[in-house]
């Protein structure tokens, strides 16, 4: 076995485990955002599941379409304040 095969072996028995091991979800390629870093619909799926107060409020911010308007948000934000995870947009919008 040559070391390119070793290293896929060895990165699909990591897969494996976190698949068998944790709450690890294996994505999909073509869903991958990879200017924003991320799978979108488990971004919104996340934030909408674990802050849903908070996602009813930004629905009334942004009424039209709040789930464009979220994932939108980083690209008009200053990226510096981007180190705080999904969470940084709330915090950056004031929600009264």
């Amino acid at each position: 076995m040559n070391a390119d095969a070793k290293e896929a072996a060895f990165q699909q028995d990591i897969i494996n485990q976190l698949l068998v091991n944790s709450a690890y979800q294996l994505g999909t390629p073509s869903k991958y955002d990879r200017t924003l870093a991320l799978y979108t619909e488990d971004c919104l799926s996340y934030v909408k599941s674990t802050q849903p107060k908070m996602w009813e409020k930004y629905q009334g911010l942004y009424p039209a379409d709040s789930e464009k308007a979220f994932i939108d948000r980083p690209k008009a934000v200053n990226t510096a304040k981007l180190d705080h995870r999904f969470y940084f947009e709330f915090d950056t919008v004031n929600l009264g």
